[in-house]
């Protein structure tokens, strides 16, 4: 026999040993249910250790989030997945197999069924019997572009923490636990926001994208903040330091302060009342009745100005720490 051909059948030989022992607890005829030497690199969400690769089905099968599994042999791992595996997401992967669970009708696949669990559920059966769910783990946390997870583990339980890009700072907290009700504990974000020291508030300005009154409290309020407050420490710092000179495009700036009547009664978005005798309204300010919502006016050197809310200007969005 040539030497190429005995390499071949060694290389046979090892890859049939490497099957029989993996699989040594799977019946022959499931064999095929497996692709040898692959595995999934998208949507793992849980690992397990010092199991069998039948465990590892009925680990699978117990829970409605898990679409597919990896295997690998010198771990005794398991590896269950969200996604199922195609041929966009499946890499060679030399120690691994990987398998669907839809390829398999197990008992507790049937079972589990029957129970209708919710993602992030695991279903569990009593002495008697009787079957369940559970909460096991919770969903991956959503967020943002600018905002880095720390940590893939999300059982019950277990604490994930965020990191921020640079440029970008957190808000809110930057740890987070996952609950016993499949949820996490409120989780800051990171933004594009700047704290000054001192002060008990973070904020960002808007000179690019001009919007209306109500447009520009809207996307303060995704953020998890508002528009600004215009109060006298507000003022101070952002009139008497300057914080807005050399601003373009938009030019003014709406600010959190309203009026929903035709008198000129204007109170803040915490709901203070904004006194005509404020020091920071322009002269002559506020004026006419319809004008109904405020702004830090540029050719008034970004004093206090009412005007029609539906005018398109930058906004300066505020969260209080």
């Amino acid at each position: 026999m040539e030497k190429g051909n005995i390499a071949i059948v060694l290389l046979l030989l090892l890859f049939s040993s490497f099957r029989q022992t993996l699989l040594q607890d799977i019946p022959f005829s499931d064999h095929c249910k497996f692709s040898f030497t692959r595995c999934i690199t998208t949507g793992q969400f849980k690992k397990i250790y010092n199991i069998s690769p039948l465990e590892c089905v009925t680990e699978c099968s117990r829970r409605p989030k898990c679409q597919s599994f990896n295997y690998k042999q010198r771990f005794h791992g398991c590896e269950l997945s969200s996604d199922a595996g195609t041929e966009n997401n499946l890499r060679d992967c030399i120690g691994f197999v990987h398998s669907n669970i839809e390829e398999w009708n197990s008992e507790w696949r049937k079972f589990c069924k029957s129970l209708n669990c919710s993602v992030g559920q695991t279903c569990v059966k009593d002495k008697t019997g009787n079957g369940s769910c559970i909460y096991t783990e919770c969903d991956r946390p959503d967020v943002n572009s600018d905002t880095v997870l720390l940590g893939n583990v999300y059982d019950v339980g277990s604490r994930l923490k965020i990191q921020c890009k640079e440029g970008t700072v957190v808000i809110g907290k930057d740890t987070t636990k996952c609950l016993e009700n499949g949820t996490w504990t409120p989780l800051g974000r990171c933004l594009n926001y700047i704290c000054p020291n001192q002060m008990n508030f973070c904020y960002r300005t808007e000179s690019r994208v001009c919007k209306t009154w109500t447009e520009a409290r809207d996307t303060c309020q995704s953020e998890g903040g508002d528009l600004m407050n215009p109060d006298e420490d507000t003022f101070q710092f952002f009139i008497d330091k300057a914080e807005l000179q050399n601003y373009g495009q938009c030019g003014s700036f709406w600010v959190g302060g309203y009026s929903n009547k035709t008198e000129l009664n204007f109170v803040s978005v915490r709901g203070n009342s904004i006194p005509m005798s404020f020091r920071y309204w322009f002269y002559g300010q506020p004026d006419l009745s319809n004008e109904n919502c405020l702004e830090l006016q540029q050719s008034y050197g970004y004093y206090l100005n009412n005007y029609v809310c539906d005018k398109q200007d930058g906004f300066i969005c505020q969260i209080y720490q």
